[in-house]
């Protein structure tokens, strides 16, 4: 009985650490997505100030460049793949904690020494 209360609990934490992983994906593309449409506004907003005269071109140049380089910062795929490899990191980590604890204690611990009462225990009520 001991082992299925152990087991159920290690796995509700593995289940605990994991799902969250599985829904920042969509959180992560719905964030992205209105960063790109705040980004192009940008843009557009900058193509009108230009037409208009209110900034010189090299100005607009220079923001526009700006702009750009945090589209491809907001977007990079080097992010994607550093934030798959982190998630990658954490699930084998969740199973790994459970499943060695598991193995250690098959090889270590011994379930089926006899419990003793603390009052039959004079060398430790000593200390």
């Amino acid at each position: 009985m001991i082992w299925l209360l152990a087991a159920m609990m290690a796995a509700a934490t593995v289940l605990g650490v994991i799902w969250p992983l599985g829904r920042a994906s969509s959180d992560d593309a719905g964030r992205m997505a209105k960063a790109m449409a705040i980004y192009e506004d940008q843009l557009a907003e900058l193509d009108r100030d230009a037409e208009r005269g209110l900034i010189t071109e090299g100005e607009a140049r220079a923001a526009s460049v700006e702009i750009k380089r945090r589209m491809l910062a907001a977007g990079g795929v080097e992010d994607r793949k550093t934030k798959a490899a982190g998630r990658v990191a954490v699930v084998m980590a969740a199973l790994f904690v459970p499943l060695a604890g598991f193995g250690l204690y098959t090889q270590v611990g011994n379930p089926d020494v006899a419990s003793v009462p603390f009052a039959a225990r004079g060398a430790e009520q000593q200390n």
